[in-house]
């Protein structure tokens, strides 16, 4: 709704390109929009369920950082998390905890995904935090299908792992 609503075309250049993710920690939520090699971050604060919700005017990025980025997502503490550099072949890519303001790196891994259900690429999905911590991404694999996975041992300096859980048809 957000991004079809409130995002100014002169912003929302293609809606391929932008992921949206709620900031519980701080009650704002994120706009980011990939363009030629960058990634601008909007922010605006959400209210509480007795107001009324106003479309923000985002005309200057909050943030932006000098590499664009497949998806997003925020966990429960505040930290962002990417995913891109999906290499199709070896059923890798690359996964990284950021901060929010700079998107500087802070932790960089390796995301292994199942050699028998690997995703056809990072484009078509999204990924989310459950309240447990708990990290799930979901891919296209087909015209017709996606994958759903858990991400297990992420933020951390060894891998992460990609633990196939089902098809899902699109």
């Amino acid at each position: 709704l957000i991004l079809n609503v409130c995002i100014p075309p002169a912003t929302a250049s293609t809606y391929n390109n932008a992921a949206i993710e709620y900031n519980a920690k701080d009650n704002f939520i994120y706009l980011a929009q990939v363009n030629a090699g960058s990634t601008n971050i909007y922010k605006y604060y959400v209210g509480l369920a007795s107001q009324v919700f106003a479309c923000p005017v985002l005309t200057t990025p909050t943030y932006t950082y000098n590499y664009g980025i497949s998806n997003f997502s925020i966990d429960q503490n505040g930290d962002v998390y990417t995913i891109s550099n999906y290499t199709a072949a070896t059923g890798t890519a690359k996964f990284t905890k950021v901060t929010l303001a700079t998107g500087a790196v802070l932790v960089t891994q390796t995301v292994q995904f199942p050699a028998a259900n690997k995703p056809t690429s990072l484009g078509n999905g999204d990924l989310t935090f459950v309240a447990n911590g708990k990290l799930y991404v979901v891919f296209e694999a087909s015209a017709t299908t996606s994958k759903l996975y858990e991400i297990t041992n992420y933020g951390v300096s060894s891998n992460a792992t990609a633990v196939f859980l089902k098809d899902i048809p699109n």
